[in-house]
């Protein structure tokens, strides 16, 4: 989301995992640095055996601050290419990014510009080239930003991200015990056909504080919303997944409440079944260790399959980030300390 933090330069490391013992090699890890500063915001492979980029480069750092989308190629070996920036003179955020069957490439981020009311969701469409097709801006009266982009199964995209009212203060990010944002928040999707255009807009409103983290579609042309409730003042939060229809409607809503609980990422990992990461800890009962990283899988209905923990009882964990392996492994990324 738009902020006013350093965003500093790039860092990319390439790793390599095998054996049954998940042992890693280091390949190779560069730093690299388009516009003043830069922040990575989505990573895809790329054919060659390389990476796409995209993230946020800040194009001017004094007042008023400008920043750009930019797209970055490394090849296989972490030598850069030419950087795209996509910079209009205002603030531009990218946090992530999705292939196009038209080997093109959609970002999705925020912005305060193109009649955007205060911050919005923001879309870019680039071809094979890096050409630019098509832009679009999605939100509503209050602070609309994307988190993520998913192909829906039946056409189109769902755009999953936040709603914040900057009005309705919770608390300041940096408070202790609190890991939202400054305003109250609400899960915001939009339904956009293949060239922009919104079908449909929706804040999945409360009388909470739910912060969207990741999505994911459905069989059925439906989507799926990771997300995390914070109970602050409280100390216990909840994991939510939310199952919405193609139109846009609520089917249902579960909750992890055993403890406190958070959701970060989210995959599909066969049909009908998808998989959660996040952490999990027990502030009321001490005996029960620290925070730690867990996954869950679950079917269609939302109901759980299996869950894990993982890490060190002893230490503080969680799980951040999920992806499958061309070997068919899931592999899920986080901090342990």
């Amino acid at each position: 989301m738009i902020g006013r933090r350093a965003i500093g330069a790039l860092l990319i490391l390439a790793l390599a995992a095998w054996g049954a013992v998940g042992t890693v090699a280091e390949y190779w890890i560069r730093h690299y640095t388009v516009g003043q500063e830069s922040r990575a915001g989505a990573l895809l492979p790329a054919e060659d055996g390389g990476l796409t980029v995209a993230g946020s480069a800040l194009t001017e750092s004094d007042e008023p601050v400008c920043a750009g989308i930019f797209m970055l190629h490394i090849g296989p070996d972490g030598e850069p290419g030419h950087p795209a920036l996509y910079d209009w003179g205002g603030v531009f955020a990218a946090e992530d990014m999705v292939a196009t069957e038209d080997d093109g490439l959609i970002f999705a981020g925020s912005t305060t510009e193109y009649g955007a009311q205060g911050i919005d969701m923001f879309l870019l469409k680039v071809d094979g080239s890096g050409q630019t097709l098509w832009s679009s801006v999605l939100g509503a009266a209050l602070d609309e930003s994307a988190r993520r982009i998913v192909k829906a199964s039946d056409g189109g995209y769902f755009v999953i991200g936040n709603q914040v009212d900057p009005g309705d203060v919770v608390a300041d990010p940096g408070t202790p015990g609190y890991g939202g944002l400054e305003g109250r928040c609400a899960p915001y999707v939009a339904r956009v056909e293949n060239e922009g255009q919104p079908v449909w807009k929706t804040a999945l409103s409360s009388d909470e504080n739910v912060v969207a983290f990741d999505g994911a579609a459905t069989d059925d042309g439906g989507c799926l919303v990771l997300a995390t409730a914070y109970g602050y003042p409280n100390v216990c939060d909840s994991l939510r997944l939310i199952r919405l229809d193609g139109n846009g409607d609520i089917l249902w809503t579960r909750s992890r409440d055993d403890g406190s609980s958070k959701g970060y990422a989210l995959l599909r990992t066969s049909p009908g079944q998808f998989l959660i990461a996040g952490a999990q800890s027990f502030p009321e009962d001490p005996s029960r260790g620290n925070r730690r990283a867990f996954l869950i899988l679950v079917d269609a209905d939302g109901d759980e399959v299996w869950s894990r923990h993982y890490g060190d009882p002893d230490r503080t964990s969680a799980a951040y980030a999920l992806v499958e392996t061309a070997a068919g492994l899931f592999v899920a990324a986080g901090t342990e300390y």
